[in-house]
């Protein structure tokens, strides 16, 4: 007689990885777009396009941070600790395999970074960035958060909702595989 068991519990022999709680990230200048994907989920991410590679490898080893690359000789510097390379070529598809790979579901904080500048997001009075909205948002939207350090604006619209889809999507699928 056969019978099936689930030993999915039995897997990880921890119960938190030995890893920090939140991963911090540097992209090297092949994946910028995979960059500006990973702040939106919230992950602390930095984008370096003019760095040669021991640069790179110091500030990732230096930071703690994960260097993700298409250049699997950046892998190779001996101060790096956690490193990853990205096979795909396409954001998305880069996206989706980091989120499985390094099982980020999870410690998804999405829509609270910004993604230009990677700083942490903060609530703002409408009044204080009514005249950075277009017409409509004026109107349609009340609830705002702005970067500190390039006072971007942001609020929940069309884009907000196309992003959460695509979150939601990545990671459903993740689950159900």
């Amino acid at each position: 007689m056969f019978e099936s068991m689930d030993v999915t519990p039995l897997l990880r022999l921890r119960e938190h990885p030995l890893r920090n709680p939140q991963p911090r990230f540097l992209a090297d200048a092949h994946l910028g777009r995979l960059a500006g994907y990973l702040r939106m989920l919230g992950f602390d991410t930095l984008f370096e396009v003019e760095s040669p590679d021991q640069a790179l490898a110091a500030l990732a080893s230096r930071e703690e941070r994960i260097l993700l690359t298409r250049d699997r000789a950046l892998l190779m510097h001996r101060v790096i600790s956690h490193g990853c390379y990205v096979r795909a070529v396409r954001p998305r598809e880069q996206l989706s395999y980091l989120l499985s790979r390094l099982d980020l579901c999870p410690l998804i904080r999405p829509f609270t970074r910004c993604i230009r500048c990677n700083r942490l997001l903060e609530s703002v009075a409408k009044e204080t960035v009514l005249m950075q909205l277009p017409p409509n948002v004026r109107v349609t939207r009340t609830e705002f958060r702005r970067c500190p350090e390039c006072h971007r604006v942001y609020w929940k619209g069309g884009h907000y909702q196309r992003m959460r889809s695509l979150i939601d999507g990545l990671c459903r699928g993740l689950t159900e595989g």
